[in-house]
């Protein structure tokens, strides 16, 4: 399947994000796709959240990984 359109416009990354952002407004995404030998076809997927961005908590009973990873080197 290949993403060709986002609420009616074409599909690019920028109109995506757009489409996530005024997801919080009317609670939805409504997406068109094309697969090899099939008509078009249209989802519509309910979301309310927006644009969202992952954050990574510590963890302070496993063992700190990347900050040893990042730590200068001592020869």
């Amino acid at each position: 399947m290949k993403l060709v359109a986002v609420n009616g416009r074409r599909y690019s990354a920028d109109v995506l994000r757009d489409a996530i952002a005024a997801s919080k407004q009317n609670g939805r995404v409504e997406t068109a796709v094309r697969e090899q030998g099939v008509p078009n076809r249209t989802f519509v997927l309910s979301y309310r959240e927006g644009r969202r961005h992952p954050v990574l908590v510590r963890d302070n009973g496993v063992r700190d990984f990347v900050s040893e990873i990042l730590a200068p080197r001592t020869h």
